[in-house]
């Protein structure tokens, strides 16, 4: 499958995603239909550019999410590599082990959001520009 596939596509279901999934009454929580489709394309013999299909997922998700830009895409690439590597240890593709790799790309990508929320980017650049301020005297 082509890069060039993957931006129509992932584009219409980050859209989705966003407009109907995430009103949908879950257990705390929503569904993540790009990280299913990702981890199911990584998990194909066949497929060469799961990388970028992951890189473009994140991507398409963190514009249309309000969490800080890069959570998705890390947790995406995080889920990509653990699916990648699970394919080439284990030679039968099952429905558990999408399974597993769902869950532990959606694992990841609550200890991300939270690390990057309690530490926001924006108060380590001022103490910098601060250090940066006072060693100049």
């Amino acid at each position: 499958m082509s890069v060039i596939l993957s931006i129509p596509v992932l584009g219409f279901l980050t859209i989705i995603q966003s407009a109907v999934i995430s009103r949908l009454p879950l257990n705390r929580g929503t569904a993540d239909l790009v990280l299913v489709v990702i981890v199911a394309i990584a998990l194909q013999k066949t497929v060469t550019v799961s990388w970028q299909w992951s890189l473009v997922g994140g991507l398409f998700v963190d514009f249309f999410s309000g969490l800080p830009f890069g959570i998705f895409t890390a947790s995406y690439l995080i889920a990509t590599g653990l699916a990648l590597i699970l394919r080439d240890r284990i030679w039968r593709f099952s429905f558990l082990m999408q399974l597993l790799v769902v869950l532990f790309g959606s694992v990841m990508g609550s200890p991300t959001w939270s690390c990057f929320y309690r530490v926001p980017v924006y108060h380590l650049l001022q103490s910098f520009r601060l250090l940066l301020y006072q060693a100049s005297y």
